[in-house]
């Protein structure tokens, strides 16, 4: 990518990921990335519409040959996987799970904050957020907390205190969210 005339991939992406040696591995992992830059943004202006009334998503194509490579639907017009990124985060009602954390210690208690956000014009009454920690093919703990949301507002719903277990090595672990609503119904998950 030190080639592309005008490209940041080189210059900057060992802030956000490990250096990689084939052209396919540094398009996956620089795509990979502006997914998630993408989501995580997105989620943070829907946590805030009561404030920010409307945004956009600006690099929606490509200038090729050598421009905004940073673009969410290639030259060719296939949507790379930010594009679908942005798709999921703009759905109208969903859960959303929040926290500054990425990486914690057995023992402690890790908060993550647990909001609905609700683009619709209806408010919504007697929905639950369910959320469980787990790990592959393990549950840990779960969260429930019962949720009325406004029209056309973000709604905070809890905090979940996520107890890390204790574990002799690095392992990953999720929270996993369900947003249903009055009838049992999952509205949404994350």
């Amino acid at each position: 990518p030190d080639r592309i005339t005008c490209a940041q991939t080189h210059s900057m992406h060992g802030d956000w990921f490990k250096e990689q040696s084939r052209i396919k591995d540094w398009i996956r992992e620089s795509q990979a990335h502006q997914a998630f830059a993408t989501a995580i943004v997105t989620d943070a202006l829907r946590r805030r519409s009561d404030v920010v009334v409307s945004s956009a998503l600006h690099l929606l194509i490509d200038a090729w040959p050598s421009g905004w490579m940073k673009a969410v639907v290639g030259v060719d017009r296939v949507p790379k996987p930010a594009y679908f990124a942005f798709q999921k985060s703009l759905e109208p009602i969903r859960v959303n799970l929040r926290c500054d954390r990425w990486k914690a210690y057995g023992g402690e208690t890790v908060e993550v904050e647990a909001w609905v956000l609700n683009d619709t014009p209806v408010d919504v009454r007697d929905y639950r957020v369910i959320a469980t920690v787990r790990k592959a093919g393990q549950d840990y703990g779960s969260f429930e907390v019962n949720v009325d949301a406004k029209a056309v507002f973000p709604t905070y719903a809890g905090t979940i205190p996520v107890d890390v277990p204790e574990v002799c090595d690095r392992e990953t672990f999720f929270v996993d969210a369900a947003l249903l609503d009055a009838a049992g119904n999952v509205v949404n998950v994350e």
